[in-house]
C-alpha cells in the first residue's frame, strides 16, 4: 500500500550535509505518507460505494418483495369472496334457466288442447334444481375445516415471512376449498339441466330413466374424474 518507505540516511557525526539529508528524508516520508493516505481514502470510497450500492439493491428488493407479499395476501383474502360469487353465479344461472324453461314449456303445452307434459319434461327441472341445491350446500352447509399448522420459525426474517404468507394462503384456501366438490357437482348438474331442455319434446318414458340413470351418477362422478386427472397429468 502506498510507495516504498525510504531507507534512513547515513549521517556521520561531522557530516556537513546531515541537516539536508534529514530534511530530504522527512520529505520522502511525507510523500509516502500522502500516497498511503490517498490509497486508503480511495479504498474507503470504493468500499462505501459498494456498501451503498448493496444497501440500495437490498432496499429495492425488500420494497418489491413487500409489494409482492401484499399481492399474495390480497389475492388470498379474495378467495372466499370469489368462491361465494361463483356459487351465486351458478344459482342465478340455474334459476334463470329454470324460469325460462318453465315459461317455454308452459306456453308450448298450453296452446295445445289436452296436451300433457310428458314425464321427460321434469328431467331438466331435476338437474337445475339439483344444481341450485348443491350450490346452496357449498355456500351454507357448515363443515369442520382442517387445522392449518404454521411451520416453526427460525432466525431468517425472509423465511419467516414466507412461512407466514404460505400459512395464511393455506388457511384461506382451506376455507374456500373445503366444500368445493358441491360447487363442482352443481356446475355439472346445471350443464345436464341445460342440455336436457329439449327432453319434454321427446315424449318417451324410457328416455326419462335413461337421462336420470346416466345424468345423476355422472353429475357426482365427473368432478372426481377431473380432480384425478388434474392431479396426475401425463
Amino acid at each position: 500500500m502506498g510507495g516504498k518507505w525510504p531507507d534512513p540516511p547515513e549521517v556521520s557525526m561531522n557530516d556537513p550535509q546531515a541537516s539536508l539529508k534529514l530534511e530530504l528524508y522527512r520529505a520522502q516520508l511525507d510523500v509516502v505518507k500522502a500516497q498511503s493516505q490517498a490509497e486508503i481514502d480511495r479504498e474507503k470510497a470504493n468500499t462505501k460505494a459498494e456498501v451503498d450500492s448493496s444497501a440500495a439493491d437490498c432496499a429495492n428488493d425488500f420494497a418489491v418483495y413487500q409489494e409482492v407479499y401484499k399481492g399474495y395476501i390480497e389475492v388470498a383474502k379474495g378467495q372466499i369472496d370469489r368462491s361465494l360469487q361463483r356459487a351465486e353465479f351458478v344459482q342465478k344461472v340455474a334459476a334463470a334457466a329454470g324460469s325460462l324453461y318453465a315459461a317455454i314449456v308452459g306456453l308450448s303445452f298450453s296452446i295445445k288442447e289436452d296436451a300433457k307434459l310428458p314425464v321427460t319434461g321434469i328431467v331438466p327441472a331435476i338437474f337445475l334444481g339439483l344444481s341450485f341445491v348443491l350450490a346452496a350446500v357449498y355456500v351454507a352447509y357448515l363443515t369442520d375445516p382442517s387445522g392449518i399448522a404454521q411451520k416453526p420459525e427460525g432466525t431468517v426474517l425472509r423465511s419467516n415471512q414466507d412461512s407466514r404468507r404460505d400459512t395464511f394462503i393455506l388457511w384461506t384456501r382451506s376455507s374456500a376449498f373445503t366444500r368445493r366438490y358441491f360447487l363442482q357437482t352443481s356446475v355439472v348438474s346445471m350443464g345436464f339441466g341445460i342440455l336436457t331442455l329439449p327432453a319434454p319434446y321427446l315424449a318417451r318414458d324410457l328416455l326419462f330413466w335413461w337421462l336420470l340413470g346416466l345424468g345423476v351418477p355422472l353429475t357426482f362422478l365427473i368432478p372426481k374424474v377431473v380432480d384425478l386427472v388434474s392431479k396426475n397429468p401425463r
